[in-house]
Parts: C-alpha cells; sequence; structure tokens
C-alpha cells in the first residue's frame, strides 16, 4: 500500500500505522484528527508522516483509510469517507449495530467494518506503539464485499492480529459481557471511593484491587458514548450480572454453596486460558 490515510491519530489508529509501516507495508501515513493538537502531537512523534485538515482530502490521496475515533463519530467520518470517494474504508469501533445503523443504504462495497481488541488505558498519539496488535484478536464484521474483507484481514494480520470473523449482533452482546461490563464495573466501584476517606482507602489497597480498578482511568466521554451505543446488550448483562451476585450474596452464608460456585468460577478461568 502506498498511503493510509488515519481519521483519528489516536492510540488506536497511531499503532495500525506505526504496525504496518514497521512490517513495511506502508509507505506514507496520512493523518485527520478533529483535534489539532492531536495532529500536531502525530506528527512530531512521527505516528503520521503528514497531516491534513480535510477529510476530503485525505480521501483523495489515501488507498486506504481506517476510521479510529469516538463511537458517536464514527458514522460520520465513515459517510465523509465514502461521500469523498474514498476507494477503502475500515472502522475500528467497540459497538457495531448503532455504526450500521447509522450509516443505513451508505454500507457499500467500499466499506469494512472490524474491531481490535487490543490497547490500554491510555488515549492519543503518545500511547501509540508498533507491537499492541501483536498476537491481538481482530473481530472482522462479516458484512459487505468478501474481497475487502480479504485485504483488511492481510493488513491486520500484518499487524500480528488474529482474524476472527462474526456478526453485528454477535460482536456486540459478546463485548458487552467481555469489555463494556467490566469497564462500567470499574467506575462503578470507583465511586464507593468518594463515601470514603481516600487516604484511608489508599493505604490498605493492594494489586488486586489497582488491576481492576485501572479500567475507571477511561476516557469518560468514550466510555459514555459506548454505553449508551451498546445499551440493550449492555443492559442484559447488567441484569445478570445482578442475579449472579445476589446468588453469591446468599452464599455468604452457605459454606458448601459458596466454595462450589468459586471452585465453578476458577474452572471458567482456567478454561478460557486453555483456549488457544
Amino acid at each position: 500500500m502506498d498511503r493510509l490515510g488515519l481519521v483519528g491519530t489516536g492510540m488506536i489508529g497511531g499503532s495500525f500505522a506505526l504496525a504496518l509501516r514497521e512490517a513495511g507495508e506502508v509507505r506514507e501515513v496520512i493523518g485527520y484528527d478533529a483535534s489539532a493538537q492531536a495532529l500536531q502531537e502525530a506528527l512530531a512523534l512521527g505516528v503520521v508522516d503528514r497531516g491534513t485538515r480535510s477529510i476530503d482530502e485525505l480521501a483523495r490521496n489515501s488507498d486506504a483509510i481506517l476510521v479510529a475515533v469516538p463511537v458517536s463519530e464514527i458514522a460520520h467520518c465513515v459517510k465523509a469517507c465514502l461521500g469523498a470517494g474514498a476507494e477503502f474504508v475500515m472502522e475500528a469501533g467497540s459497538v457495531k449495530r448503532s455504526v450500521f445503523e447509522a450509516l443505513g443504504e451508505r454500507v457499500n462495497q467500499r466499506f469494512v467494518s472490524l474491531h481490535p481488541i487490543a490497547g490500554t488505558d491510555k488515549s492519543g498519539p503518545s500511547a501509540a506503539r508498533a507491537d499492541i496488535y501483536k498476537d491481538s484478536v481482530l473481530a472482522l464484521i462479516s458484512e459487505g464485499e468478501k474481497h475487502l474483507r480479504q485485504r483488511a484481514s492481510a493488513l491486520w494480520s500484518a499487524c500480528g492480529s488474529h482474524v476472527v470473523e462474526m456478526d453485528v449482533k454477535s460482536h456486540d452482546a459478546t463485548l458487552a459481557l467481555t469489555s463494556h461490563l467490566p469497564h462500567l464495573l470499574a467506575f462503578s466501584l470507583m465511586r464507593l471511593v468518594l463515601d470514603g476517606d481516600p487516604q484511608a482507602l489508599k493505604s490498605l489497597t493492594g494489586p488486586g484491587f489497582r488491576d481492576f480498578t485501572r479500567l475507571a482511568r477511561g476516557d469518560d466521554r468514550m466510555w459514555q458514548a459506548i454505553f449508551e451505543a451498546n445499551r440493550d446488550a449492555l443492559d442484559t448483562e447488567i441484569a445478570r450480572y445482578q442475579a449472579e451476585l445476589e446468588a453469591m450474596r446468599a452464599r455468604l452464608s452457605d459454606t458448601d454453596a459458596m466454595r462450589t460456585a468459586l471452585r465453578e468460577a476458577t474452572a471458567a478461568f482456567a478454561m478460557l486460558e486453555d483456549i488457544q
């Protein structure tokens, strides 16, 4: 590929550009970002080779485009790219149904939807790393032209990702459990800190608490948009979690039941670890 266009120069888009460049798959990266500061930072760090303040210009000069922006902005940016004549557009959001509903008939042979299951709790161009996608999973939505999905798969495989195809409903339902619910729980737990003495709490927080609540460092605007976009699937998982939490509460006075539940949970963890 000669030129890659990035709409959004943060961790997800920036890491894709760095990984492709390291793999020798792209000659030049052109960046567009709604934040002039982020674009300047991406230029200074070498995440992009040159920038533009126009999606139209980026679309005209790119062989492929990755849209890596907050969920609430994805459809608008994809429409702008396609409307400007972009040849091949990918979007990397963590919720899919809302994007497809917003795009409607604009979902055509030039568009591929995907989701890299990777990253950190940091954001912006400075968080971009060439190795973020190594040995990660890429969820590729099974919509649109097969040859474009194959092209996207090849690019992300070059970054080190393992590609798994799935439909929109399966993606959103699964991510509600494996990503969106854990983040919501972390935010909720940290809200309880507001009711206590932060200094006293800090002195008694170990690695378990820190590992769990690390997710609450995520960007509040980004996660609000994700929770809203996947509200139905997330609501289902919240209800399931509430039921399980109530069941665990009841087991506090039943030693055998609690031990069985803990063993089942440990076995489930081991099962996931064993899956290659």
